[in-house]
């Protein structure tokens, strides 16, 4: 029922369900199959249902991310997909010892769909849309490795918002698919009294270049730092006019993603930084 050697087989069932590129396509079965636990329904030949499922973790309990669920199209009508995701969290429990899983519905349609399968708690998070300065602040800039992006999340939220941690070697599966979004990744070092560093993931939108949707950031919580981070962007992309900032201390605006307790013991609580950029 589970297995990461089958990558051809996977490969052609993605690219039946998503719109995935040869080149995402090899980003994602490069690396992921050794980040995650792959579950999949065969018939035959062909693999029918699959998804993965990424260790994740919330106040020292271990929990999974639901990710790629996809169903081919001529096995649909079935409830493979229920079945599969049944399958995972009782093994993810019981041989894991996982308190949680989480996923991220890639339409609304879809959230109504999980919450019928129990996934009943709504993570929910802050975006806003603001200008870019026209003479940004002077920052430095220093590339950031899955390590460092660990510890700069821990940094910011961990004591604050709270944070679902990924592993490191997940931190820089991430950095990866930023720069496959055709982004950047960058520690900001501000050449203020302060001396405060932060940190920036994003890339530009794929419907206005000129818009960066800013996916992660190390903002305070009384966003005094909020210029630098404005500035680094406008730095990273001159030609851009404005940043989507995504800011775990607004008010949670935006349904994000959904929650299942595995455990009747445990609970989430808030709406704790996610900020992984894929479905």
């Amino acid at each position: 029922m589970k297995s990461t050697d089958n990558i051809p087989a996977m490969r052609r069932i993605w690219k039946k369900c998503f719109e995935a590129d040869t080149e995402f396509l090899n980003l994602f079965f490069g690396k992921g199959p050794n980040l995650c636990k792959t579950y999949f329904r065969q018939e035959g030949n062909d693999i029918a249902s699959s998804l993965s499922v990424f260790p994740v973790q919330y106040n020292g309990h271990s929990g999974g991310y639901v990710y790629g669920v996809c169903t081919a199209p001529e096995y649909r009508g079935h409830s493979y997909a229920v079945t599969l995701l049944r399958k995972a969290e009782e093994d993810c429990m019981h041989n894991l010892g996982m308190d949680f899983f989480l996923l991220r519905p890639a339409s609304e349609s879809l959230f109504n769909y999980y919450k019928k399968q129990g996934y009943s708690l709504s993570i929910h998070r802050g975006r806003f849309c603001t200008q870019l300065p026209q003479i940004p602040e002077q920052v430095h800039f220093s590339p950031i490795t899955g390590t460092d992006l660990y510890f700069l999340r821990k940094k910011y939220y961990a004591k604050t918002v709270g944070i679902f941690e990924w592993e490191i070697n997940t931190c820089g599966y991430i950095l990866d698919y930023i720069a496959y979004c055709h982004g950047k990744a960058a520690a900001i070092h501000s050449t203020a009294v302060e001396k405060e560093t932060t940190y920036f993931l994003g890339y530009p939108s794929a419907d206005n270049p000129q818009t960066i949707i800013c996916e992660e950031t190390g903002i305070l919580p009384d966003g005094s730092n909020l210029n630098t981070i404005t500035s680094a962007i406008r730095l990273l992309y001159p030609s851009a006019i404005n940043a989507i900032i995504n800011n775990p201390y607004l008010e949670q605006n935006e349904d994000f993603l959904l929650s299942k307790c595995l455990n009747e013991n445990f609970s989430i609580d808030g709406n704790p930084l996610f900020s992984f950029t894929m479905e």
